[in-house]
């Protein structure tokens, strides 16, 4: 299914309208004790180290700056952008010892018009909420506001198979007629209604490269257990 742009403002409005909500309750799902994903997030967060070590980073849909923190620890400077100024609001009151972190609101459809000089970019947990039909749109972009040879550094949640009830309670993946995107419904305390999200997920490293690989050279493609990550250089 191709989407106008009218479509796709609507659907990143409900997007950022279904954050904004959910802000303040964030972050509780990185405070799981012993449960086995922190080890992936450590993993990650040393793949993303590596990949962004003194840079100029630009990341897009920070959130509450949770991922920001480890960029943070080896890029010369990052500059943490969100389109929900609430997920921004608890980022900000973050604290990040090396005062290498800057924020902004900006759209990751609209980068022209972030100010800036950067050559790289971060995002985790929001590719998979991308139409499969804007990916090209979106990456295209991004090439074209880093220019060549910038790094590249995105990661998202692993593919549904490695997944369980348990995992994500009330979160039945299911697919519309005529859509290729696979949705979500998702709830937030104190909405009146649940939010329809679109959560794609890749199921092997060879989706993986079939869709970063035009994009960049130097492609690195993983899947793990609960993430995978993508790390290249922009041609």
């Amino acid at each position: 299914m191709a989407w106008t742009d009218a479509e796709l403002r609507t659907y990143e409005e409900g997007l950022a309208g279904y954050y904004r909500l959910r802000a303040v309750h964030y972050d509780a799902q990185f405070q799981i004790g012993a449960h086995p994903i922190r080890e992936s997030w450590a993993e990650l967060a040393a793949a993303m180290r590596e990949a962004l070590a003194g840079r100029a980073v630009m990341e897009l849909a920070c959130g509450t700056g949770h991922f920001t923190g480890f960029a943070a620890e080896a890029a010369a400077h990052v500059t943490a952008t969100d389109l929900a100024d609430e997920m921004l609001q608890v980022a900000r009151g973050k604290i990040f010892p090396r005062g290498n972190v800057a924020f902004r609101t900006a759209d990751a459809f609209v980068l022209e018009a972030l100010p800036g000089s950067f050559d790289a970019a971060l995002a985790v947990q929001w590719f998979s909420h991308l139409p499969r039909a804007r990916y090209a749109a979106f990456l295209g972009g991004l090439n074209r506001r880093l220019g060549t040879g910038a790094r590249v550094f995105l990661a998202d949640g692993g593919h549904d198979a490695a997944r369980t009830p348990a995992d994500s309670p009330g979160r039945a993946p299911y697919l519309k007629p005529g859509c290729e995107d696979v949705y979500t419904l998702r709830t937030v305390p104190g909405a009146a209604r649940p939010f329809e999200i679109i959560k794609n997920h890749f199921r092997t490293e060879e989706e993986l490269r079939a869709v970063f690989a035009p994009y960049g050279r130097d492609l690195e493609a993983r899947i793990g257990r609960h993430f995978w990550h993508v790390s290249y250089l922009t041609v």
